[in-house]
């Protein structure tokens, strides 16, 4: 499915550069939500608690989605 106004896909090198920042910006996501569970009282946490939840998902999601098309495209 084309979406005008874009051109063919990326090399693979953008997307795994993609994916490097999208990580770093997970873990840091992480970093800040752990730092912020820290100082808060139990009752006020559930934001951060949040924000760790979306960053540990989106790094397994960075980190399984790769492998889960080399999979499929080797036939595995």
């Amino acid at each position: 499915m084309d979406v005008p106004g874009t051109s063919s896909p990326a090399p693979q090198e953008d997307y795994a550069a993609v994916d490097d920042r999208h990580l770093k910006e997970a873990r840091l996501l992480q970093a800040k939500a752990l730092e912020a569970l820290r100082r808060m009282p139990l009752r006020t946490a559930a934001q951060a608690v949040h924000a760790l939840d979306r960053g540990i998902r989106l790094e397994r999601l960075i980190l399984v989605v790769p492998a889960v098309l080399w999979l499929q495209s080797d036939g595995g």
